[in-house]
């Protein structure tokens, strides 16, 4: 693990120590530690982490020179948006699922197009 792009991708995105430790679910000194070398990451949580930093997790390990960058049209929590949106169809029941689907497609009918092959995934 490449502690110092750890910190540097960190500082980039604008995001405390703190804050991606609340995301992990570990201490803020447990993390400090990932980014000074001192601790390491299970791969499980270097996948959390490259999410949160929206970098591929071979960018964090140092098997890649350059991160991917996201477009400038996305804000830069988008992936903690979809995190969110996964994490609660994880957490419904199908009845509710469909409800929330029903609420979303009704409210941003123009994003929602009755050919959208990813409905089938859902």
């Amino acid at each position: 693990m490449e502690s110092t792009r750890i910190r540097k991708i960190r500082r980039e995105r604008d995001l405390s120590g703190t804050e991606i430790a609340e995301k992990l679910g570990i201490s803020a000194q447990y993390y400090y530690d990932i980014e000074r070398g001192k601790r390491n990451l299970s791969p499980n949580m270097a996948r959390k982490l490259a999410n949160i930093l929206s970098v591929k997790p071979e960018y964090l390990l140092g098997d890649l020179e350059e991160t991917v960058k996201q477009e400038e049209s996305e804000p830069d929590n988008i992936n903690d948006d979809y995190y969110k949106i996964e994490r609660f169809a994880r957490k419904v029941s199908p009845k509710d699922r469909k409800k929330a689907i029903t609420i979303l497609e009704a409210a941003f009918e123009d994003a929602f197009d009755e050919d959208d092959e990813d409905d089938d995934n859902i």
